[in-house]
C-alpha cells in the first residue's frame, strides 16, 4: 500500500471581470442554506444584487487547487 502523500497546489490570483460568474455561483452555493434558515426563502435576484454590489467595490482573489478553480 502506497501511502505517499502528493503535494496540493494551492495558488491565488486577483480576480478579475470574468470571474464574475464563477464567484456568484460559489457565493450562492456557500450561503443558500444559511439564508434560508435565517431568513426563511432565498430572493436569487436579490442576491444577485447583494452579490454584485460586493463584487463590484472590493477587490477579490480566485483560489485554485492544482490548476482548477475552487473559491474566492
Amino acid at each position: 500500500m502506497n501511502l505517499e502523500k502528493k503535494e496540493m497546489i494551492i495558488e491565488r490570483r486577483p480576480a478579475e471581470d470574468s470571474d464574475m460568474e464563477f464567484a456568484r455561483a460559489i457565493h450562492h452555493a456557500s450561503y443558500k442554506d444559511v439564508v434560508v434558515e435565517q431568513f426563511g426563502g432565498w430572493d436569487e435576484e436579490a442576491q444577485d444584487r447583494f452579490f454584485e454590489a460586493v463584487w463590484k467595490k472590493t477587490p477579490h482573489e480566485i483560489v485554485s487547487c492544482d490548476g482548477e478553480l475552487c473559491g474566492y
